[in-house]
């Protein structure tokens, strides 16, 4: 099992999602006066990504697992149209957005399930 990927069962229901389980437990009533109790999950995007090897993503894909992939890259900075520093109606200054680099660092995130 991956790191991050948290799986239980919620009113009898299987559920399985990047989440974050926390130390609160959510108590209600359900619609026949039953107390239910269930653990507390914050989901959302994993924090920390490793490598995977191919054969393990297939097995975690042929288990209906979700499977986060972030792939990261350089993009033009849009404040200064990727120059580095803006123009001469913008003060002709180096770009605050970027540092003056022209690009900025783009993560990109994806949760790929079979």
């Amino acid at each position: 099992m991956l790191e991050g990927v948290k799986e239980g069962l919620a009113d009898g229901d299987f559920i399985s999602v990047p989440a974050t389980v926390l130390e609160t437990k959510y108590e209600y009533v359900d619609t026949k006066g039953a107390k239910r109790r269930v653990r507390v999950v914050k989901a959302g995007a994993p924090t920390e990504f490793m490598p995977l090897a191919q054969s393990d993503f297939v097995d975690l894909a042929k288990r209906k697992i979700p499977v986060a992939v972030l792939i990261t890259g350089e993009k033009d900075c849009l404040g200064c149209l990727g120059d580095g520093k803006l123009s001469a109606l913008q003060g002709g200054k180096g770009c605050g957005e970027c540092d003056g680099k022209g690009t900025l660092t783009a993560n990109t995130y994806y949760v790929v399930s079979w």
